[in-house]
C-alpha cells in the first residue's frame, strides 16, 4: 500500500471509493487480472497496452512484486 500511495496510484486511479477516474477502478482489480498480467503491466505497460496513458514508472523487480501483490489482495 505505501508503494501505491508513494507513486500517487489514486491520482489517476480508484481505489475502494477514493482516487481519480483518469485510469480503471482498482477495487477488485485482484479478482480481474492474473499476477503474470499485472506484473508484465507494470513492467512495461506500453508493451502490452499499445497507446496506454500509463506511465511506465521504471520499478525494481521488488516493488512491482510488492505492487503485484498488493492489487492482487484487493478481490
Amino acid at each position: 500500500r505505501r508503494l501505491f500511495t508513494d507513486y500517487q496510484c489514486l491520482g489517476c486511479h480508484v481505489l475502494e471509493s477514493e482516487g481519480n477516474r483518469i485510469g480503471p477502478d482498482l477495487t477488485h482489480v485482484g479478482a480481474r487480472l492474473r499476477v503474470g498480467y499485472l506484473d508484465m503491466f507494470l513492467r512495461e505497460p506500453e508493451a502490452v497496452i499499445p497507446g496506454t496513458s500509463m506511465k511506465n514508472f521504471g520499478l525494481w523487480d521488488e516493488e512491482r512484486a510488492a505492487l503485484v501483490a498488493f492489487l492482487q489482495s484487493r478481490e
